[in-house]
């Protein structure tokens, strides 16, 4: 008798499990990421490729016909549970080959040891698989230069791995009977795209049918030689959409709609002018054919319909010079954000941003949010397993750190990595005056609320399975004022989760995966564990140490001593600044 779904260790006695002879017809149950030394072996999807191309796409995990390649007893369970003569070694049927360490030739045939319940005699019926998954990823898997930033960077291996075969995962939920299958495409330049598309959609043949997408999209050529997982956005977009076309759905980031409204910023001049509730700074897009024709006339015509637009809003003129910021869509990790002050200023970052650009790159000017404190960011999860509608956020608040060089403003902040409780944002940024961040965090929320409904409205439903609202946090005027909130940025799933744990967000990607045509594809949704400070994140967010920095480069010399007699005056404070100390003596006697 056969038993294909269970282990001996699942409580199947092993002389349940029959023996298998050496030539034996079979299917295993392949799983790239079980190589030894790490590779990821595929089999090639079409291995009489001619074009020359390195990308390596084909299937990385599910059932593959081979042989058996030696004779196999179950009294080889009673050794111990990591020996390796305990798995079943085939001759997996089919020609193979590995992105990062490519042979001369692929190899046709290849050996490999698998679990005997992962074993199947070609006689015995194959159930058909619940979950393909299409895997668009960066080749370079094990760059030692890729292994920073792991919750949103798609160079970095342990992020696809914590997506895929993590707590939460498909691999964690599937892999057991192996109902699911993965089909991998290793990209190495944008041209690699064109290779996956119909014959890949017809190889899936799971119940459910999802695109994975671990790449960053640009408008910049020089973007895709530098940076590793960069390619064309219109290639990117193209293939997302001929997928979907296929019956892919994309589940990761988003559809192709939404995706490209997200990451190319679309969404950001519209909103700022016709939502005014939804508290966007007021934005106008660069026409980049009139500009490379006639850059100063173009820059004139751009601040006039700023100043324009500022005075329709307030009713009173704006003043001389206008202080604003250029943004360029399809960028990453805030790398193309420029502040600028007057006319002068604004043709200078044009021209240093533009420089190489295509004309359809996307390219906007923004009116700038001053007396900037921080950053309030909303990590959200749609959550299935409680209804189609239903998100599931989490608030951090993240501290300021000086623009990157090259900007000569030293009043223009960015958001740091660091987090901060909202004790410690009290004490470091308002003067201790816990009321600011609690009105801070309600309007948050209520800005968070209101762009939920923005995507219902804009036919785009509720976004899955993870996306990220990001706001800016001004320090009121006076201390009986409310601080100012601005939407500053609407994140794509596979963006920083600022300190926490992925298993919510990979729950909500499987779940996004299962989700078909508004029902649960044999199988309810998954209950999302809660949001927990990540591993990576060291001591968790706001420490000690992270207060003090946040003090000082928030502060001006003049301010910091006021701020510092505003924490000594409350006892929540008193408790801070201890921490603070007794955190920099424990680093200093390490």
């Amino acid at each position: 008798h056969y038993f294909s779904c269970m282990r001996p260790s699942d409580g199947v006695a092993a002389a349940e499990v029959r023996t298998l002879a050496q030539g034996e017809a079979v299917r295993a149950f392949y799983h790239a990421n079980d190589h030894p030394d790490g590779f990821r072996f595929v089999r090639l999807l079409d291995p009489e490729d001619s074009t020359g191309s390195k990308a390596v796409i084909g299937l990385s995990t599910g059932w593959i016909p081979a042989t058996v390649a030696e004779d196999w007893s179950p009294d080889v369970l009673k050794s111990s549970s990591d020996a390796p003569e305990r798995r079943v070694l085939v001759r997996l049927h089919g020609t193979f080959a590995d992105a990062y360490q490519q042979d001369p030739a692929p190899v046709v045939g290849m050996y490999w040891r698998v679990e005997r319940n992962h074993i199947r005699p070609i006689g015995v019926p194959q159930p058909p698989a619940e979950l393909s998954l299409l895997v668009v990823r960066w080749w370079d898997y094990w760059n030692p230069k890729s292994k920073s930033s792991r919750s949103h960077n798609v160079a970095n291996e342990e992020m696809l791995l914590d997506v895929l075969q993590g707590p939460h995962s498909p691999q964690e939920a599937m892999h057991e009977q192996g109902v699911y299958e993965v089909h991998s495409a290793f990209i190495r330049e944008s041209s690699d795209l064109k290779r996956v598309g119909a014959s890949m959609a017809t190889s899936m043949r799971g119940h459910c049918r999802a695109g994975l997408y671990f790449l960053w999209p640009t408008q910049r050529p020089a973007q895709e030689r530098r940076l590793a997982g960069a390619v064309s956005d219109s290639a990117m977009l193209e293939l997302m959409q001929c997928m979907e076309g296929e019956g892919v759905r994309s589940c990761w980031p988003h559809p192709s709609g939404l995706y490209r409204q997200l990451a190319g910023k679309l969404w950001t001049a519209i909103a700022s002018q016709d939502h005014p509730e939804l508290r966007v700074p007021l934005t106008v897009m660069v026409d980049v054919r009139t500009w490379r024709s006639n850059p100063s006339g173009a820059a004139e015509a751009v601040t006039e319909e700023l100043r324009a637009l500022q005075t329709a809003r307030t009713g009173t003129s704006p003043g001389s010079e206008l202080r604003g910021v250029v943004k360029l869509g399809f960028s990453w990790m805030g790398e193309d954000v420029r502040p600028f002050t007057g006319l002068q200023e604004l043709e200078k970052v044009l021209q240093q941003m533009l420089d190489g650009c295509s004309d359809d790159v996307v390219c906007m000017v923004q009116e700038r949010v001053e007396a900037v404190a921080c950053e309030f960011r909303l990590i959200c999860c749609r959550d299935l397993a409680r209804g189609e509608e239903i998100v599931t956020w989490e608030l951090v608040r993240m501290r300021q750190k000086p623009a990157k060089q090259g900007c000569l403003d030293s009043s223009f902040s960015l958001a740091s990595h660091d987090t901060m409780t909202a004790a410690e944002t009290a004490a470091m940024l308002f003067g201790g005056n816990r009321a600011v961040v609690e009105a801070a965090e309600a309007e948050v929320k209520r800005l968070g609320n209101l762009w939920l409904q923005w995507f219902r409205d804009q036919g785009f439903g509720t976004p899955g399975p993870a996306f990220r609202l990001d706001f800016l946090v001004a320090r009121p005027t006076s201390p009986q004022e409310a601080p100012e909130v601005w939407t500053v940025e609407l994140c794509e799933c596979g963006g920083s989760l600022c300190g926490l744990g992925h298993h919510p967000r990979t729950a909500a990607c499987l779940n996004e995966c299962l989700h078909v045509l508004g029902r649960p594809a044999g199988r309810p949704p998954r209950s999302l564990p809660p949001f927990h400070p990540s591993a990576e994140h060291g001591r968790g967010a706001g420490t000690g140490t992270a207060v003090v920095k946040a003090a000082v480069a928030a502060s001006q010399p003049s301010s910091f001593v006021s701020r510092l007699l505003a924490v000594l005056c409350s006892p929540s404070g008193r408790l801070t600044l201890l921490a603070v100390v007794l955190a920099v003596l424990s680093d200093f006697l390490r």
